[in-house]
């Protein structure tokens, strides 16, 4: 029951039931969102648990939000396999997140999985493939990936360069 208090403020008069119920819904309305948190909220969770040294628990709550869809995420993870963060070095791993956050839309991970793809890392050596994400890359507004779209199409035929234009005009991001 609430009520108006001599200074002017509405205060709360409950008893000891009323208190335990109010107590009760609070407590499982905050395990309710927790468990329904979506990708952003997993993300800061992620990276708090991250600073604080939980690398099991920021591994989890990253590849959660990656899995919901976000980039950011998914790119993070990439970073923590390819540096080997708390986790043994892995470049299949690393490419398999850095893919997800490029194909997602993510320019530096777009570069990213250009190197991958570029030079056999984690993923088969394709030319081709990796010209496509430089180019991605550049179009998203990545211009550092400049240098390296321009460095791989000299070594390719014109017909390889034509095919990854190709794939690029094709692309869309995934969701």
């Amino acid at each position: 029951m609430f009520k108006w208090t001599l200074d002017g403020n509405l205060g709360c008069a409950l008893g000891k039931t009323e208190m335990r119920v109010v107590f009760i819904s609070a407590m499982l309305l905050t395990m309710i969102g927790a468990a329904v948190a979506g990708p952003v909220e997993d993300k800061l969770a992620a990276k708090a648990a991250f600073s604080r040294g939980d690398t099991a628990t920021a591994l989890e709550l990253y590849r959660r939000a990656a899995e919901q869809g976000d980039a950011d995420a998914a790119h993070e993870l990439g970073h923590i396999y390819f540096r080997g963060v708390g986790v043994p070095h892995d470049d299949t791993e690393a490419a398999k997140w850095f893919l997800r956050a490029a194909e997602l839309g993510d320019a530096i991970a777009q570069r990213n999985i250009g190197s991958a793809y570029r030079f056999g890392q984690g993923v088969p050596k394709n030319e081709v493939q990796a010209l496509v994400w430089f180019n991605l890359a550049v179009a998203h507004g990545y211009q550092r990936a400049a240098r390296d779209r321009d460095a791989l199409a000299q070594g390719m035929t014109p017909a390889q360069v034509a095919e990854a234009q190709k794939l690029t005009d094709e692309w869309k991001p995934k969701r």
